[in-house]
């Protein structure tokens, strides 16, 4: 998380810490989409865990996994799973590692993890390991699930004090077949980008492999050793192709320092790939294109479509120094579209800051969240959307802090991750019954 977006989650955190004294006082709109809370976190003294964020993950039998930045029994952030019991109608969680920030292991877990076919849950560390520049970990269950074991894959920073390879992983891991459901397989490779470090000062994309029981290192791009970052720097974003092509997303350099999209070709027997622009943010004037790409992800015709947390056509009376964000796509031909200028509606009630990557449906649809924005019956920036757009139009499925002292939730973030019924299911990092954050359902 970049310096401005941080600063930003912090002045929501603010924001949300007041409205928890005046939203009782708020209408609660009806809705077109049902919303159910799943788990309210810390509920348990916060040993359950506290302030989810990187989204969520389901395995076949639509059990979901995640991580929290804080809480659990050393304070340091969980990993957690939550299994829906039928018969009673209801979920239950289940804390599977308790994370320990003096330890070598880290704290602070983020970003969406992965799953294998084996049940191995890996995920990344921003700090931890032996100079304490982040981890990538990969979580084994035991034979009956009851007990989770540790084990680093890869200690950044280790071999050289400049970190060449990076430090302070901060985004998901992926891998190929990942945007189309497929379990990952366990033995292809993992790529993952770190937010710091590299010759360039300014963020890595690497590769682990498995080979003969160890797990190989292979620094694949180094951000913002071109001459004024041209090709970007800070990756927010990653999506493996089936050919092992990369498309990264940076969310600072190129033009104005705006962020760009590139695309990492996979050639072999080269230690780190060149980078191709497909587009650099803040062409235009003002950055009306958009501006700091977070996430990307690819539609069956190859399309990309993604979000920008700032830019876009500034509304007047819109609450965004800045712009507010924006929907975009990029054809395979590199056209690029823009989509959707978020705060469009007054008080920026259609949303705004989207945070994640998108969630796109067989039928094309595009899902998503956004940080702040939607309730603005107290004429504050609201605290965030749930919002599908589809045939050129954008519809909010649900405003958070609509219920009185939000307990259904503030500021949701990462991507929503869809069941095969269609239901959307999404974490939010503030809210909640005791201001711990929540994970949710939206149902159509």
């Amino acid at each position: 998380m970049s310096r401005k977006r941080r600063a930003t989650f912090i002045r929501l955190q603010m924001i949300i810490a007041l409205a928890l004294l005046s939203a009782a006082l708020a209408p609660h709109p009806a809705h077109a989409w049902t919303y159910k809370l799943v788990h309210d976190f810390c509920s348990d003294s916060c040993y359950d865990g506290k302030l989810p964020a990187g989204g969520l993950i389901a395995d076949p039998a639509g059990n979901l996994y995640g991580a929290t930045l804080l809480g659990g029994v050393e304070e340091a952030g969980t990993i957690f799973e939550l299994t829906y019991d039928s018969e009673k109608g209801v979920w239950g969680e289940k804390v599977l590692y308790n994370f320990c920030a003096e330890c070598d292991e880290g704290g602070g877990p983020r970003g969406r993890l992965v799953l294998d076919m084996a049940g191995n849950l890996y995920g990344t560390t921003p700090g931890g390991g032996t100079r304490g520049d982040g981890t990538v970990f990969r979580l084994s269950p035991n034979g009956s699930g009851k007990r989770w074991s540790l084990t680093r894959l890869y200690d950044f920073c280790t071999h050289d004090s400049s970190c060449p390879d990076g430090k302070n992983p901060d985004g998901a891991l992926t891998y190929a077949g990942q945007d189309s459901g497929e379990l990952y397989d366990g033995v292809s490779p993992l790529f993952g980008t770190t937010g710091f470090g590299g010759k360039g000062h300014a963020g890595t994309v690497f590769s682990l492999t498995p080979i003969a029981h160890k797990w190989s290192f292979d620094l694949l791009y180094t951000f913002c050793r071109d001459s004024g970052c041209k090709n970007g720097s800070s990756p927010e974003g990653l999506l493996a192709e089936e050919n092992g092509d990369l498309i990264v997303a940076a969310e600072r350099g190129g033009t104005l320092d705006g962020g760009a999209i590139l695309a990492l070709p996979a050639i072999g027997g080269k230690r780190e790939r060149g980078a191709t622009a497909l587009y650099r943010f803040c062409h235009r004037n003002l950055c009306r294109d958009g501006a700091h790409p977070i996430g990307i992800a690819r539609d069956a015709a190859d399309n990309l479509f993604g979000s920008t947390y700032e830019g876009g056509t500034k509304i007047k009376r819109s609450r965004c120094r800045d712009g507010c964000g924006t929907l975009y796509q990029l054809a395979p031909d590199g056209t690029r579209t823009q989509l959707y200028n978020f705060c469009s509606e007054k008080f920026c009630a259609d949303g705004a800051f989207p945070d994640g990557a998108l969630t796109v449906n067989a039928a094309g649809s595009l899902f998503g969240l956004t940080q702040a924005g939607g309730n603005t019956a107290i004429r504050q920036l609201g605290y965030g959307t749930a919002f599908e757009f589809t045939g050129g139009t954008l519809t909010t499925l649900y405003k958070f802090c609509s219920l009185s002292n939000c307990t259904d939730g503030a500021s949701p973030q990462g991507p929503l991750v869809m069941d095969a019924s269609g239901n959307l299911f999404g974490e939010t990092v503030g809210g909640g019954a005791h201001n711990g954050g929540t994970v949710f359902e939206l149902s159509p």
